[in-house]
Order: C-alpha cells, then sequence, then structure tokens
C-alpha cells in the first residue's frame, strides 16, 4: 500500500482517546475501524472507488482499519456496531430500507462519527423522504448543479483554527460538479461552515445562492462532517481535499 506525504500533525494520542466499550471488547480490538460506503452507481462509476483509495492510504498513515461496503441494505445495529466511523463515498439518501435508515440512525445517536461527500448531499427530492437525515445534515433542498467546472474555494474565517482545516491552504482552485441548494446552513443551530464556493469563479448560472457552503460540520449528536466534493475522481489527488478529508475522519473517529 503506498504511503502518502499529506502534511498533518500526528494523530496517535487523539485516536488513543477513543472510547471503546466493553474490557473484553477493548482487549481485542486495539485500532479504530472506519466504514467506507461506496454503491456502486452508473454516474458516478470511478469517483466512489477513488475515494476509498484515497482513504486506504490516509488508513495506513493514521492507523486504523477500513471496510468497505457496496450496499447499505446490509446495515443492522449488529453490522454496524464495530464502527467508529463511517464515511459515504458513494451513499445517496434516497432509496433506504426502514431496517437501514434505522440502524444508521442508531449509529449516530449512540455518539459515532459520520462525513459525507457528495451525493449523501442529495437532500430533500427523494419520493420517500429521509426527514430525520434531512434534518441531520441542515434541513436543505438540493436545487441541482451545473457542469463540471473549476471553482475557488474559500475557508471560512471563523473557522481557520478548526482541526479539520490544518494544513488546508485558505484558497485553493479544484476541478469538480459543485451542488447547490435552495438555503445556506448557516443559519441552522448547532452547524459550523467551514468552507464554500467563491460564485464569481464558476459559472453557476441560476443555481447562485450567495452564500454557498460547500463543507459543514456539527457534533450533535455524533461528529459529522458533509462536504460538497466528490464526482470527479481527481478530486481525491487534490492535496487541500485530501487534508481536509485526512482530518475530517480523524476528527470523526474521535468521540467527544
Amino acid at each position: 500500500m503506498r504511503r502518502v506525504t499529506d502534511s498533518i500533525v500526528p494523530v496517535g494520542l487523539v485516536l488513543a482517546a477513543i472510547a471503546v466499550s466493553g474490557t473484553a471488547f477493548a482487549q481485542e480490538r486495539t485500532r479504530p475501524r472506519v466504514l467506507v460506503v461506496n454503491v456502486p452507481d452508473v454516474n458516478h462509476p470511478t469517483s466512489g472507488p477513488a475515494g476509498v483509495v484515497a482513504i486506504r492510504e490516509f488508513a495506513a498513515v493514521d492507523n486504523y482499519d477500513v471496510d468497505e461496503c457496496t450496499d447499505y441494505g446490509r446495515f443492522t445495529d449488529q453490522y454496524l456496531a464495530p464502527y467508529d466511523a463511517m464515511v459515504w463515498t458513494m451513499a445517496a439518501p434516497l432509496t433506504w430500507t426502514e431496517t437501514s435508515r434505522a440502524a444508521f440512525e442508531t449509529f449516530v445517536k449512540s455518539g459515532k462519527g459520520w462525513v459525507g461527500l457528495h451525493v449523501a448531499a442529495l437532500t430533500g427530492i427523494s419520493k420517500t423522504p429521509w426527514t430525520w437525515f434531512e434534518d441531520y445534515v441542515g434541513g436543505l433542498v438540493f436545487t441541482g448543479h451545473p457542469a463540471r467546472q473549476t471553482a475557488t474555494v474559500r475557508l471560512d474565517p471563523g473557522a481557520l483554527n478548526h482541526s479539520i482545516l490544518r494544513g488546508v491552504d485558505p484558497v485553493f482552485r479544484v476541478w469538480d460538479e459543485w451542488y447547490s441548494w435552495n438555503k445556506s446552513p448557516r443559519s441552522r443551530q448547532g452547524l459550523t461552515v467551514l468552507a464554500t464556493l467563491d460564485e464569481s469563479t464558476y459559472n453557476v448560472g441560476k443555481l447562485a445562492m450567495g452564500d454557498h457552503p460547500i463543507a459543514w460540520i456539527s457534533e450533535q449528536p455524533g461528529r459529522m462532517m458533509v462536504a460538497g466534493f466528490g464526482h470527479d475522481p481527481s478530486v481525491y489527488r487534490d492535496p487541500n481535499v485530501r487534508r481536509l478529508l485526512r482530518n475530517a475522519i480523524v476528527w470523526a473517529m474521535t468521540r467527544r
């Protein structure tokens, strides 16, 4: 497995603080475990797998284990119990069963972490609405996206000291498919915006939001981050996206 050289503060002491239930279980398992959900999708055939590859590279450096799931229909409380955090590289909240929804909700409500990328933010458009999830990620409705293009991402001045942004350039440009929503999550109590899109730097057209967050977090009930990156596989080679995602996974798996 190739090791990466992304700049990051060592996380050994942070990961050591992760809570593990049960003495016998703690003795058996010495490393955190992250579940990466990558559901095959005809519109995103290579981006989800590219995200899995990147996360395995991060894990090799940051000392945690990674399992991949390609079917969220397998989710039960028992199936998710071993994991400290979950990352959706390709999983939209559209066609989940009641069982899989309930298992994910239990996972989050127990205080475990979640990072949702790209299609995780296809909120408000399902024919079978998942009200709890849509409220959890900010109460937004997805309104569309223009063609893939390069846009400027700006870190939010109020979040520059957050550990997720450590080593990330304050301003950087990335090629991807950029989502818009019906409103900004900034006003939602408990959510913190990490980064926004500069709409003057790409052809946003009628999908302009003005204040256009592209990554935001919450710590209630567990730590979560939503980020719009992830349609184009090249985004997982961008050094700033890699640092942000790598930091976010470590942050998410560390219980408050």
